[in-house]
């Protein structure tokens, strides 16, 4: 599967010019793709087997090291400065994207880049609020119930086990109130287009703690999710307001 994913995911290779020293740096975007298999989460996020999508909306020159928006660095023909050209980064180049603490220090960034004016339209606010909401997610997003995730590991290591959950959980409600404020914001800003924004908006509220409101866009959608609408639904009901897999 793999070999054959290989075969199916090619790469284009452009010049850009970043739109702030102005200097020339390679890029490289996924042009086309196959996904055999992906995981969907209430809040809209899809993890794809064999396949990683890296963000690249956002990027980092690696001549002046400042972020910018990939569209607006403009494509040039022209020939690069130097024999060996460096390449465009994304925030997994960061130093601390291999770090352990790196879901909570990227949800920081997105927090920081929305606080300095970063996303300078409607569209590229809500974008980023988007990120923040689901990095933050992140943090807790892989965890199973706690009875589904007693086995042999658990049972050798419980303490480990155990000190793992915790942490996680210590640091997902830290952003508790930055969540909240980040989806009040979100809620105002989105304006759902068809029924899976609705889904989308409605699971906002629900993480928002905003139970009613969340049952008052979920009326509006048809049957055409209605096994994802169902789910969310469930989850409103129960007063769960927490990130969950739809499949």
């Amino acid at each position: 599967m793999l070999q054959n994913l290989n075969l199916l995911t090619t790469f284009a290779t452009l010049t850009l010019v970043c739109p702030l020293c102005k200097k020339h740096m390679l890029h490289y975007e996924l042009s086309s793709y196959h996904i055999f298999d992906s995981t969907l989460y209430s809040d809209g996020k899809a993890d794809h087997s064999n396949l990683f999508l890296e963000d690249k909306n956002i990027l980092l020159c690696p001549h002046c090291n400042k972020v910018f928006w990939r569209n607006d660095a403009h494509e040039t023909e022209e020939m690069l400065e130097s024999e060996e050209p460096l390449s465009s980064k994304s925030v997994m180049d960061f130093e601390f994207a291999l770090s352990e603490n790196y879901p909570e220090r990227i949800a920081h960034y997105y927090h920081s880049l929305i606080n300095e004016g970063f996303a300078d339209t409607t569209e590229r606010e809500i974008y980023l609020r988007m990120l923040l909401w689901r990095s933050i997610n992140d943090l807790i997003r892989y965890q199973s119930p706690g009875f589904k995730q007693i086995g042999s590991y658990v049972l050798k290591r419980p303490i480990h086990f155990l000190k793992s959950r915790w942490s996680a959980n210590k640091a997902f409600w830290q952003f508790k109130r930055i969540q909240k404020e980040n989806l009040d914001l979100l809620t105002a800003l989105f304006n759902p287009i068809n029924e899976n924004d609705l889904l989308l908006k409605a699971e906002m509220y629900r993480e928002a703690g905003e139970r009613k409101k969340a049952l008052q866009v979920l009326k509006q959608i048809g049957g055409t999710n209605s096994y994802y609408k169902r789910k969310i639904k469930t989850a409103t009901l129960l007063f769960k307001i927490r990130v969950f897999k739809l499949n």
